[in-house]
């Protein structure tokens, strides 16, 4: 299978790195998510949890063999940051008896479609405390977040949440503000409506054109892993 289209996404994957993606609606982060789930489906050391606040962008990839949970409401995905927590803390415990700083496993990554529906849901306060927790911790247990929000707003995504997402992609923005909270500077509010990204790292700030899979391209790659 072609794989081709895919480094930035096999960059920001093997990057060990949280990784928050912000743009604007119809900016496509939904469609953004989906490559990154299609280019982890090519490593069989690679586990998803799914949390679908609108309980349809990621429920196709809920039966994948990959995907160990889904959740679509708020009470179940705090849940999930429990198990994601838990599952953190035993594979600690495991590195401590091996005598290792990194985890040797599979690695984890927790998908968030959208961060702002949970942050303001009523539970939204629990739910921000444990994926703090678990952006603050969860690197060396091989879990990461990547975690979609419309707005980077300290008033919507607290700032210890944005602080430690050290990737950050900025695909079109609504205003020259918003790309500063982002990218720490403008220029995402200038980019085309869809399409085309900055992946923001310790390398710096890259220009990138975002592949688009088509509909059958997306059907027959799940019919070949699940």
């Amino acid at each position: 299978m072609d794989w081709s289209n895919y480094t930035y996404c096999e960059d920001i994957l093997q990057s060990k790195d949280h990784v928050l993606v912000v743009g604007s609606t119809g900016s496509g982060k939904s469609m953004l998510v989906q490559e990154l789930i299609h280019s982890m489906l090519a490593h069989s050391d690679i586990l998803m949890m799914l949390a679908d606040p609108k309980s349809v962008e990621l429920y196709p990839y809920s039966k994948l063999k990959s995907c160990i949970a889904y959740a679509d409401t708020d009470e179940a995905i705090e849940k999930m940051m429990d198990r994601a927590l838990n599952l953190m803390e035993r594979r600690y415990a495991e590195m401590r008896v091996q005598g290792v700083r990194e985890y040797t496993g599979a690695s984890v990554f927790l998908i968030i479609d959208e961060l702002a529906d949970l942050m303001l849901a009523p539970n939204g306060k629990k739910i921000a405390q444990k994926l703090q927790k678990l952006l603050q911790k969860a690197r060396a247990s091989k879990i990461f977040v990547i975690a979609c929000s419309q707005a980077p707003h300290k008033s919507v995504i607290p700032a210890m949440i944005q602080l430690n997402c050290n990737t950050k992609v900025a695909l079109h923005c609504s205003t020259a503000t918003e790309s500063r909270l982002i990218l720490g500077q403008a220029g995402a509010e200038r980019l085309p409506k869809y399409g085309y990204g900055y992946i923001k790292n310790s390398n710096g700030i890259k220009l990138q054109q975002m592949a688009c899979s088509t509909e059958q391209e997306k059907q027959e790659r799940m019919r070949y892993w699940k």
